[in-house]
C-alpha cells in the first residue's frame, strides 16, 4: 500500500488533503539568504549575467516593437525592502516556531492541510519541523537533495555522484538523527551555467536525486532559475527520461510560472499577455508536472504582486484550457518571514484565496483547484 512520508510519520495518500507543493518555513534564513545573494546578480541584472546575451537584446527589441514591454520591474531596493519585518510589527518578538505556526494556521484557515518545505540546503533540526507540524496541525514534508552550485557543499561538488548518493540515501533512511522525521521527497536545482552549459555539479545532483527517486518510487522537485534558457531545461528533461529512466509523473519542474513571465525573464518570448507558455507545454507533453509556485511572492510593492499573479493566472487558464490541469501543482515559494500575513503579505494563503475567487468568476469549475492542490500532490508524493 502506498504512503506519503511527513515529518510526523507516514500517512495514506487520501489523508494529505489540500497541499502547497513548494514552500519554505523555518529554514535557516541567514544561510538561505547567503545562497540567494550569491545568485542575486543573475536575477536582478539578468541582461548582464547572461553569457553571450544576444538573445536578451533581441527579445528586448521584439517587445519594444510589439509594445509589450510595459510592465512592473523587479528592483534591488524593492527586494531589500520586502525582506524585513516592519519595525513596529509585534511579530518581531516571536521565535521562528511561533511565527511560522501562525502562518500555517492562516494557511489552514484558507483550507490548507499539507505543505512541502523545499529547503535541502538550509534546514534546521528535524525536531523543530515536528514541533511546527504538531502545533499547526499541518502535514509537513521535508526533502533531501541539493540546491544550485553555490549552495552545494564543496565535498559533494568534488566527490561527485557517489558522494552525493551516499548522503541522500543516508538521509532518506535515517533523517538527521535529531528525531524520527525522515524526508518525504527529493529536491535538486539548476541555476548555474558553465561556458553556456549546465553546471556539472548540478547535473550530478540531478542524476543522483532522480536515480534514488526512481528506485524508491519517490517524487523529485527540480528548481529552475536564471540564467537557464529553454534548451537547458529540455536537456535536463532528456537526462531524466533517457539516462535515469524515471517516471515523468513523479517529477515536478518548479517555477515554470516565474521563468515564463516577461517581468522576470528577459529571454522569454512573451505574448501580448506577458508570458510564454512554450516550455511548460513541452514539459507536460513529455508527461512531467509543472509548478505555478510564486503566488503572492513578488519582490516589491503590492502592484507588482497583483500584476504577476494576474499574469500567471491567465497563463494557468491557458494550460487548463488545453487539458493539462492534472499536470499542475501550486505554491508560493515563501522565502522570507517578511512575506507572511503577519507582516501584511500573503504568506501561504494567496493561491487558495485567489483561485477560489477567480476560477468561478471566469466560468471555470472551482473543483479544478482540488485537482491541482489535492489530487495531483497525493499522486505525485505517494510511494
Amino acid at each position: 500500500m502506498k504512503k506519503i512520508r511527513t515529518v510526523l510519520g507516514d500517512i495514506a495518500p487520501e489523508e494529505l488533503g489540500f497541499t502547497s507543493m513548494h514552500e519554505h518555513t523555518i529554514a535557516k534564513q541567514m544561510q538561505s539568504g547567503l545562497v540567494m545573494m550569491k545568485n542575486l546578480p543573475t536575477l536582478m541584472k539578468a541582461g548582464e549575467a547572461y553569457q553571450n546575451g544576444e538573445d536578451v537584446k533581441a527579445e528586448t527589441q521584439r517587445r519594444i516593437e510589439l509594445g509589450i514591454n510595459d510592465f512592473p520591474k523587479m528592483t534591488f531596493e524593492g527586494s531589500q525592502g520586502a525582506s524585513k519585518l516592519f519595525k513596529k510589527n509585534p511579530a518581531r518578538k516571536l521565535n521562528d516556531i511561533e511565527y511560522f505556526t501562525n502562518e500555517l494556521l492562516a494557511f489552514k484557515n484558507a483550507g490548507g492541510n499539507a505543505l512541502l518545505d523545499c529547503s535541502p540546503f538550509a534546514r534546521v533540526s528535524s525536531d523543530q519541523y515536528q514541533e511546527l507540524s504538531k502545533k499547526s496541525g499541518i502535514h509537513l514534508l521535508t526533502c533531501s537533495g541539493f540546491y544550485v552550485k553555490a549552495g552545494i557543499p564543496k565535498k559533494y561538488r568534488k566527490g561527485g555522484i557517489l558522494t552525493m548518493r551516499h548522503m541522500v540515501e543516508y538521509e532518506l533512511e535515517h533523517g538527521d538523527g535529531k528525531s524520527s522525521a525522515r524526508p518525504g521527497f527529493l529536491k535538486c536545482a539548476f541555476g548555474t551555467l558553465e561556458n553556456g552549459m549546465l553546471a556539472e555539479s548540478e547535473k550530478n545532483a540531478l542524476i543522483t536525486c532522480a536515480s534514488v527517486a526512481e528506485e524508491r518510487g519517490m517524487a523529485i522537485e527540480i528548481h529552475l532559475a536564471f540564467p537557464l534558457r529553454q534548451q537547458h531545461v529540455l536537456e535536463a528533461a532528456d537526462i531524466l527520461i533517457n539516462s535515469v529512466g524515471i517516471s515523468s509523473e513523479k517529477v515536478v519542474f518548479c517555477h515554470l510560472d516565474s521563468i515564463s513571465l516577461g517581468a522576470g525573464n528577459p529571454v522569454a518570448k512573451i505574448n501580448e499577455y506577458g508570458y510564454d507558455a512554450t516550455l511548460a507545454l513541452k514539459l507536460v507533453d513529455k508527461g512531467f508536472n509543472v509548478s505555478f509556485d510564486a503566488w503572492g511572492n513578488a519582490m516589491g510593492d503590492r502592484s507588482m504582486t497583483d500584476y504577476l499573479d494576474d499574469t500567471r493566472y491567465v497563463f494557468l487558464k491557458e494550460m487548463i484550457s488545453q487539458g493539462y490541469a492534472e499536470h499542475i501543482v501550486l505554491g508560493h515559494d515563501l522565502l522570507s518571514k517578511a512575506a507572511g500575513v503577519q507582516n501584511g503579505g500573503c504568506g501561504y494563503t494567496r493561491f487558495p484565496n485567489y483561485l477560489r475567487e477567480h476560477l468561478p468568476a471566469d466560468g471555470l469549475n472551482v473543483e479544478l483547484l482540488d485537482v491541482m492542490a489535492v489530487k495531483n500532490p497525493a499522486r505525485i508524493l505517494a510511494f
